[in-house]
């Protein structure tokens, strides 16, 4: 019995390891790009940091998060399905995702820099 455990242990180690035995998609043909992804999920992320200090919780703030975020996506030209996609597509290509969260990150704390230096 500890044998079979060990083994499936092993079989789910090398799973994780394995990143070929991910299937990756591809791309989708309306793909946003790195950059502006970027920009997007910063001013989505303001936006609800905004919403969760004024209303509290997600349940009373969801209907006008979701109404204030298509309404963001519009001034990126972008789609809520659009945008959905991208996201989907590079939260699988985890390298990238950091990469973009440690972006926003940076930003972010310019941003209260900038603030705490206006004070």
């Amino acid at each position: 019995m500890k044998l079979f455990f060990f083994i499936t242990l092993l079989l789910i180690c090398y799973s994780c390891i394995n990143t070929d035995a991910v299937k990756r998609p591809s791309a989708p043909k309306d793909l946003i790009p790195k950059e502006k992804m970027e920009n997007i999920m910063y001013e989505l992320g303001k936006l609800e940091t905004m919403a969760e200090k004024q209303y509290g919780t997600v349940d009373k703030y969801y209907d006008i998060l979701l109404k204030s975020g298509d309404s963001v996506l519009s001034s990126f030209d972008v789609t809520r399905e659009q945008y959905l996609n991208s996201i989907r597509y590079y939260s699988v290509y985890q390298k990238e995702m950091i990469g973009m969260q440690n972006e926003l990150l940076e930003r972010l704390n310019r941003d209260l820099g900038e603030l705490r230096k206006n004070k």
